[in-house]
This record gives structure tokens, sequence and C-alpha cells, in this order.
């Protein structure tokens, strides 16, 4: 029987450990919570733990009271707490299921990848749920067939419906000390999934973005409670349904948001985030990528080009859709199309939160010691994302070992 703990009994520990329980056996155990929130640590020991489970305020108490009784944990702490709950799991060599974005300075990932080489390099798994899809595992297995030939460049982009961009606009993300640049934040998922799916590392990097659409507006309250014009608002928090409702009777039901933002005003909010954003990236092999991600759309998806010398794939991930286009050899006035449509376990993410948390559960078992995505690609998805995030304050383009440099 393996012994685990949680640190931080939210969303995205939910998603790991649901799928533990639910489909990956029953030979192991939450011993351990951790979370301020007392309601979320009750409801976490309710659904996952036993009466035994013992429960603590902060990642750091947990690790020093039972750490040497663990064989893994998972932290899904926010962002900024991440660096003080891994370093001591890492020293007790804990198996760890780390959430995204691993850190949110540069700093922070100096001083993780240290702790992480220091202690033996120690298996680890990042959150990047994406690259289990079967749907970019399915462009992955196009670009490395040869299906289009040599790839030239990409083109991604991350939609955000209204849903989404509430949970943005309301929640702590919206504030960088807390949750990083929203890039990082949001789309670290993207960028490393580009630099995966290119299979090179990132030269140089460019961005623009700015906060243009949810900025205060004098006709609107602080909140939809008190707001004249909210039967008219789009993002009213009566009209959108909560992400932790659900018709699961036995998922866990934890509000996301503190009694005093869940209808906290979108436009009126303080906040220091842009609302879309654009990023540019040179890679070593020579592909060029772009990536877009934009609030306020009509609904939530991800899609990609991979534009090759001899065709290109399109998708539409909200859709589990991918077209392979080919050009015919002798009328370049036609062409062929391939429509795949991509089949997943009905997991979060589209697919990809169940084969993740089957990947921490073989390293528990012992199976497997290396992941998909590690501390080093997670660390580096932080980095393209900091660049970013220079390259819009400081106005330049910028040198992606500039940052890599001063880590490994």
């Amino acid at each position: 029987m393996k012994s685990i703990a949680v640190i931080g009994c939210g969303l995205r520990a939910n998603a790991y450990t649901s799928a533990l329980k639910s489909g990956l056996g029953t030979d192991w155990q939450v011993i351990g919570l951790a979370d301020p929130n007392p309601l979320a640590v009750d409801i976490y020991r309710k659904h996952y733990g036993s009466l035994n489970t013992r429960t603590f305020k902060s990642g750091p108490e947990l690790i020093a009271q039972i750490g040497d009784q663990l064989d893994g944990v998972i932290i899904a702490s926010p962002n900024q707490l991440h660096l003080e709950s891994v370093v001591p799991a890492l020293r007790h060599k804990l198996i760890t299921l780390l959430e995204k974005p691993v850190a949110v300075t540069l700093q922070d990932c100096r001083t993780m990848w240290k702790g992480y080489v220091d202690a033996g390099l120690p298996p680890l798994t990042v959150g990047f749920s994406l690259r289990y899809t079967p749907f970019y595992r399915k462009v992955k297995e196009l670009i490395d067939s040869g299906s289009i030939g040599q790839v030239l460049s990409m083109e991604a982009t991350e939609m955000m419906g209204a849903p989404l961009t509430s949970f943005f606009t309301r929640g702590w993300r919206r504030n960088t000390d807390l949750a990083g640049p929203m890039i990082l934040e949001k789309c670290c998922h993207d960028m490393d999934l580009l630099s995966w799916l290119v299979g090179s590392v990132p030269v140089q990097v460019s961005s623009f973005g700015t906060l243009t659409r949810f900025v205060s507006n004098p006709d609107a309250a602080m909140r939809c409670r008190d707001c004249s014009i909210e039967s008219s608002c789009r993002y009213s928090s009566f009209k959108i349904a909560p992400y932790w409702v659900t018709q699961d009777p036995d998922s866990v039901v934890v509000p996301l948001l503190p009694q005093k933002e869940d209808d906290l005003c979108v436009f009126n909010s303080e906040k220091n985030v842009v609302d879309h954003q654009v990023v540019n990236i040179e890679y070593g092999n020579g592909v060029l990528a772009a990536f877009t991600v934009c609030m306020d759309q009509p609904r939530t998806t991800r899609t990609i080009k991979v534009n090759g010398t001899l065709g290109q794939i399109a998708g539409d991930l909200d859709r589990d859709e991918l077209s392979v286009i080919r050009p015919a050899i002798n009328d370049y006035k036609r062409d062929t199309i391939e429509v795949l449509k991509i089949q997943h376990d009905g997991s979060g993410h589209n697919g990809g939160d169940g084969p993740m948390a089957g990947q921490f559960k073989s390293m528990l078992r012992g199976d497997c010691n290396t992941a998909s995505a590690g501390m080093r690609e997670g660390i580096e998805a932080c980095l393209v994302a900091l660049a970013a995030d220079i390259s819009i304050r400081e106005g330049r383009i910028v040198s992606y070992q500039e940052l890599a440099g001063q880590v490994f």
C-alpha cells in the first residue's frame, strides 16, 4: 500500500485524486492533506481519506510532520506556494506530481532546479495535461512520422469563453504577484506543448499583450448583486455556472473563490494581467511558432495549425477533430483532406488528466522513473513564458538562453 499526501485541496488536485480513485486501483491511501481552507480539507478527507488522515494548514508543515511516512505527494497549491513545498518533498525523495506552472519567477526556477539536482533527480511529473491528450498525441505522431514533411511553422491559439474568462478575472489569478503573468499561469501548457511538438529548444521570444476588454466600467457596480446592468451582462455571476458545479454526485465540490469574490465584477475588479496576448518563438531547428491567447471569446477551445513541406495539420481541441491536408502532386489547385475524429476517456483537459494521473500511479508502483514532462520541461516552459513577459515589459526580443543560462 502506497501512502500519498495532497497539498492544495482544490480543483486540480481533485482531477488527479479522482482519477486515482476511480480507475487506477486501491493500492494507495491518502494519509495527509494540507490546505488553509478547513472546508476544502474536510471535503477531501471525506472523499479520499479516512478518519486517520492527518490535516495541515500548509505543505511545509505536512512534509515536516509526515514526510518520512510518504511515498508520494500531489502539490497543487497556488502557484507562488509551489516552491515552499516541492523543495522539502524533493529532499524526502518523494515521487511528486507538481501542478503547473512549477514556479512564477526566475529566482524560484533557479532554486527549484538546484533543489531537484541536489536531491538526486527523484521521480517527478509536471501537470502538463495537454501532452497526454489523445488529440495532441496524434498531432505529435503525425509530425514525427513525416506525414506533412518537414515542419516549417506552427500557429496555436487558446480561446477563453465566458466561464473561463470569468474565472481568471474574478479569482486570485488576476494578480500576477500570486499567479505570475497570465501567459505563465494559463498558457505554460501551450509553451511546453509547442516545444514538445517542434522537438527543439527555443532560441528567441517576442511578445505583445495588453488589457483592453476588462477595464473599469463606470456603469457597473463592484459586485453583480449590486449592479444595475447585471441582467444584460454576459459575465453576470448569476448566469455563469461556477467551475465547481458538477452533475456527478460523487465528485468533490469545493468553492474555488471565497464568498467575497464569487460575484466580483470582471470589469471593475483590481487586476494587473493582460486579457489578450501574442507570442512569437524561433526554435533551434528553424521552426517558427506563433501563439495567441484571448479572453472574451464565444467558446473555450484550443486550435492548432502545423505547416509542413508536404501538407498541413489543422485541429480544434474542443471539437476533438483534426484534419490532415495534402496538396495533389500534379494539380496545385486540388488537395486531399483526411478528417480524424479523436476519442478519449472523458477525463479533464480532453482526456489528458486521466493518463497523467496514470503516469503518477506508474511512478508510485515503480514501473517507471521518468515522465513525459518532468522538472526540466516544467522549468523550460516557465522560461519561455517569462521571456514573453519580459518582451512585453521591455519592448525587445528576448534570448531564451539569456534566462536558461541563469537556471540550468
